[in-house]
């Protein structure tokens, strides 16, 4: 007759059935000697009440807490069954305790009854124990029910996970060993205890025959903590008696679990706070710590009324690494275990073990780029990333080692949400929507930070900065008690678009000129009384004139300080007025120093954000020729008046054409002129100052037929981006002006205007769109009145994103960089960005830049990376989401140059001197991989 058996108990009816699991014995007293028949043969439980016998009555086995009869009260019974074997029974039922009005049964699926071992093969084959009895008597080293667990393989430090709400549990626990060194165990397992000496939060894990279970020490029935002294009683150690001194929590706890032989999980355990799922025996999860396996919530309460909530935290884990074992937490193992058993963390993982992965923190973490880790919480997609970390946003920004965090902008961005899926360059969402009133129209900043909406009908103008994508209104709606159309016309002056960052994450700064019918306001942010402040009063352009007069445009640049204004007159006659306007920071007003007036002529004025040069061109009445003339505005400067003559230009060239539009390149080197030629095609030529208006000429491809309903200018529209780097074409395609094309096309020298992308929409008209320099466009709809974001994104299977990364600029310092193309027949195809683009402003000086730009995949392998700089100035580059280590990617500039921006109108070849020195990388073909080690350096 077996002498003992292993049970295990199905709780899921009965949770508290699953503490009745473990090791019966039989009962030798009570049994009797008529073991033959098996009638009298009970086995009750090792450490507690619970019986298992044969009712004769029924002809079933029974299983009962307490009573002496097997018939009466029983919790469960088998199958009916005529053999006193009970290891051959099978059909457990158990009875619903949770309805016991009912006595109704329910089957036991997962239950299991065996004989405790028959030879010692079960008990480890004398490796692990021997058998005697039915029961594995386990050797030193080892304990469980078949001596199939050691004391040498626990982890003697387990941690819990962080969690969130307000029922927080302990983070480290410790494993509990008793006097001889070794685990103290309770249902064959060990017990694992922190001591929180500072709240006295203690709490234990500990098995409880089917589950580990978490609960506070103060919930041990009968347990009683012996704390001598009180915490914030001021005690001398000197004055403490040996009967005074707390005893160790551990040395409490071994105590009450060596002497409390009757400890039972439904009565010593009077709440409890955390439950494992069952842990079958044999089964994968059948270990000695509860490690990996989830804590489900129960609403601290004893096992016999608890019940298990769907609400549950991750696992306590294993604070004690090993390479083999337990190794560190982190990306494909890339994080380092030490020989004393802590972690390195090597991928932005932090914790003991690495375990708190970055991910949801707005800081990019490209190894948790993945959809596994939801793309890093969102943080590597501009509009995905909305996380602040103590109000400070960290979107966009990467931990770069000795470094610290420094932003980059979005190279990384991996998300199909945010990606175009195909061949073709796409518009994608790039931050959250803003509701506006209906006919708001939008403005953007040439780096894309600043919007402003202009509510004309409301008289209001707001100022938004993007953040995380999400926008934010800056200080109050500004507005004008009148009906003079306030915020007709809208030109705004930030840094130039490459500018994504400013020292210190500070605002950006902003100046803003507001146009009416006839006057414009000039504002500026002042971030010491974070309020809006007039500059140089309200500047009247028509005067006594203004019912016969209407502003047309208005651009303010170079640093807010000139402001260029466009209007139409009409007194007998339609006269186009253009006027310069400089502010006098001595007067605090705006002065004129240039005006010219023409009649019936097409006039421009332009300029951007950076050169203190302006552009302006004019055609004849009959549109077949036009003029364009460049001016230096540091002579004004300086005293010496434009006077509105050739002889006072820079340069003055006469073209044949129909003139569209004028702009400046970003260092003022060249002049941009769109027009329409005899055929009706849209050109723009590219001149370079001082080089007697040579040019060079290519058409811009509009995509879209031209409605012939009116004239050319009646269907298109070229707006300059406001660094002279970008410019978008409008096409009105339909009579009605119900559907608008807009082309983008971005500068390269000497690759001349590449088209970035095409955008189409119905209901759209040009006051509802604005685009930024790289290519960012906002939009709002007449039917929602929502202002949406969009960027433009490469095609994801022909395209790949390279972006140039300067951070914290050097004030005065210069950088540039070439992207070269390799092709068989031996020549190049060149990208040449920001030649000399990099001044000397205070708002530069510690500023961040980003370039981006799509490169087409095939000539990855024949590309070939030239960075330039100068004062020592850092360099990062990204392709595909990869960063290239560009080792050595400074350096100083040559002694031809003078280093930087060259600011000299009387030499404008300077622009291009001070960048001779320099490092070029080249992709290597024989390992065509993307990481850095694809990249060699061949120069420097």
């Amino acid at each position: 007759m077996d002498r003992a058996l292993i049970v295990q108990f199905d709780d899921s009816v009965n949770l508290f059935l699953g503490a009745y699991s473990g090791m019966y014995l039989i009962d030798t007293e009570n049994t009797g000697g008529s073991w033959i028949h098996g009638s009298n043969i009970i086995y009750q439980e090792k450490n507690g009440w619970a019986k298992i016998q044969y009712c004769t009555t029924d002809r079933v086995w029974t299983f009962r807490l307490s009573g002496d009869d097997p018939c009466v009260d029983y919790l469960a019974k088998s199958a009916m069954t005529n053999t006193f074997d009970v290891t051959s029974t099978s059909g457990w039922q158990v009875r619903d305790m949770n309805y016991p009005e009912f006595d109704r049964f329910s089957e036991m699926k997962d239950f299991f009854l065996a004989v405790g071992c028959v030879e010692d093969r079960d008990c480890g084959s004398g490796d692990r124990g021997i058998c005697e009895s039915n029961v594995c008597v386990c050797k030193e080293k080892n304990f469980g029910l078949h001596c199939h667990h050691s004391f040498e393989m626990i982890c003697h430090q387990l941690m819990m996970p962080d969690q969130e709400g307000g029922d927080k549990l302990p983070r480290e626990y410790k494993v509990l060993k008793g006097e001889d060194g070794h685990a103290v165990l309770v249902y064959d397992h060990p017990i694992f205890y922190s001591d929180d000496a500072i709240t006295n939060d203690d709490t234990i894990i500990v098995y409880t025959g089917l589950r580990w279970a978490v609960t506070q020490v103060s919930k041990l029935s009968g347990f009683q903590r012996e704390d001598a002294i009180i915490s914030n009683q001021r005690t001398s150690e000197s004055s403490i008696t040996d009967s005074q001194k707390v005893v160790p929590l551990s040395l409490q706890l071994t105590r009450y679990f060596s002497e409390e032989r009757n400890f039972h999980a439904t009565t010593s355990l009077t709440s409890i706070a955390r439950l494992t799922e069952p842990i079958k025996l044999g089964s994968s999860q059948d270990r000695s710590t509860p490690v990996n396996l989830p804590l489900y919530h129960v609403p601290n309460l004893p096992l016999t009324t608890a019940k298990v909530q769907s609400v549950f935290d991750s696992g306590v884990f294993c604070g004690i690494c090993n390479n083999n074992t337990n190794p560190c937490f982190g990306h494909e193992k890339s994080n380092m275990c030490h020989h004393d058993g802590h972690c390195s963390c090597l991928d932005g993982s932090s914790g003991q073990m690495c375990e708190k992965i970055p991910v949801g923190n707005g800081v990019c973490n490209p190894p948790f780029d993945d959809a596994g880790n939801d793309h890093d919480g969102g943080d590597c997609c501009e509009k995905s990333c909305l996380h602040d970390v103590l109000g400070v946003s960290k979107c966009g920004m990467i931990e770069d080692g000795k470094n610290g965090e420094i932003f980059v902008g979005y190279p990384f961005c991996s998300d199909t949400k945010f990606k175009c899926s195909g061949e073709i360059d796409c518009f994608i969402p790039s931050a959250m929507e803003v509701d506006v009133v209906p006919g708001a129209f939008p403005t953007i900043s040439s780096n894309g930070l600043v919007m402003i909406v202009s509510e004309v009908h409301q008289g209001t103008v707001s100022i938004y900065d993007k953040v995380n994508g999400r926008w934010y209104q800056r200080g109050g709606s500004l507005r004008n008690e009148g009906s003079d159309f306030f915020g007709k016309l809208i030109s705004v002056w930030t840094p130039p678009g490459s500018i994504k960052r400013m020292r210190n994450n500070a605002v950006v700064p902003v100046i803003l000129a507001i146009g009416s019918h006839s006057k414009i306001r000039v504002v500026q942010w002042r971030s010491s009384s974070a309020e809006w402040e007039l500059i140089g009063g309200v500047l009247d352009i028509c005067g006594s004139v203004a019912q016969q007069c209407s502003l047309d445009d208005i651009n303010i640049g170079y640093d807010g300080t000139f402001l260029s204004v466009h209007a139409t007159v009409l007194i007998d006659a339609i006269y186009k007025v253009n006027t310069i306007h400089s502010f006098d920071a001595n007067s605090a007003s705006w002065g004129l120093i240039h005006s010219d007036t023409a009649s019936g002529a097409v006039l421009s004025v332009d300029g951007n954000t950076i050169t203190n040069r302006i552009v302006d061109g004019g055609g004849d009445e009959r549109g077949r020729k036009f003029t364009t003339r460049v001016f230096s505005l540091k002579e004004v400067r300086e005293g010496s008046p434009l006077g509105g003559t050739a002889e006072t230009a820079l340069q003055t060239c006469v073209q044949t054409g129909d003139i569209v539009g004028t702009g400046l390149s970003r260092d003022g080197s060249s002049v941009f002129v769109v027009f329409f030629d005899d055929a009706d095609q849209l050109i723009i030529t590219t001149t370079r100052v001082g080089q007697d208006c040579t040019h060079d000429e290519q058409r811009l491809d509009i995509s879209v037929a031209i409605p012939r309903t009116g004239t050319v200018r009646e269907s298109i529209r070229v707006i300059f981006g406001p660094d002279g780097e970008s410019l978008v074409v409008e096409t009105t395609t339909s009579p009605l002006g119900q559907r608008v094309h807009l082309g983008v096309y971005r500068y390269s020298t000497p690759h001349g205007w590449l088209k970035l992308n095409d955008y189409s929409t119905q209901q759209m008209s040009s006051r509802q769109y604005d685009f930024s320099s790289d290519g960012s466009i906002i939009v709002t709809g007449q039917r929602n009145s929502r202002v949406s974001t969009l960027k433009h994104s490469c095609g994801e299977e022909g395209r790949a994103l390279l972006s140039l990364v300067l951070p914290d600029i050097i004030k005065g310092g210069g950088i540039s960089w070439e992207v070269l193309f390799r092709q068989h027949e031996g020549t190049n195809t060149v990208f040449r960005y920001c030649r000399g683009c990099y001044v000397s402003r205070p708002w530069f000086d510690g500023a961040t830049v980003v370039e981006e730009f799509c490169v087409p995949k095939e000539f990855i392998p024949c590309m070939r990376l030239t960075i330039k700089a100068v004062d020592q100035q850092k360099v990062l580059a990204f392709l595909m989401g990869t960063r290239l280590v560009l080792e050595g990617s400074s350096s100083s500039s040559s002694s031809s140059g003078g280093g930087g921006f060259d600011d000299d109108d009387n030499d404008d070849a300077g622009y291009d001197a001070g960048y001779d020195a320099g490092y070029t990388w080249e992709y290597d073909p024989n390992n065509l991989g993307l990481d850095s080690t694809s990249w060699k350096s061949i120069a420097g």
